[in-house]
């Protein structure tokens, strides 16, 4: 059992928090290209990523807000809105 899990079946208290991380591979994009239909060159190819002034293609980003999925996942929470503001690109083979 997580330890998400445990804290919510032991109680959430306001100001809790929880941090999970990944290593997201170039397969991930692929595999989430092909569910959500998002074939942006950015994501697939390394001339345009670094037109648009990236160091190399980018992951998704709301593959890599879905890292919150796994955390209401744990305490059973269906969410009913999200907002992302994103930081910095994520790419491939780094964990974040």
């Amino acid at each position: 059992m997580s330890y998400i899990r445990k804290k919510a079946i032991e109680g959430l208290a306001q100001g809790d928090s929880f941090v999970v991380s990944r290593t997201f591979t170039e397969q991930d994009t692929l595999v989430f290209a092909d569910v959500s239909k998002d074939y942006n060159p950015v994501h697939f190819d390394q001339r345009f990523a670094r037109a648009k002034n990236f160091h190399s293609r980018i992951c998704h980003g709301l593959l890599v807000g879905s890292l919150l999925t796994e955390i209401g996942g744990q305490i059973g929470w269906l969410a009913s809105g999200m907002n992302f503001r994103y930081r910095k690109p994520v790419y491939f083979g780094r964990h974040h």
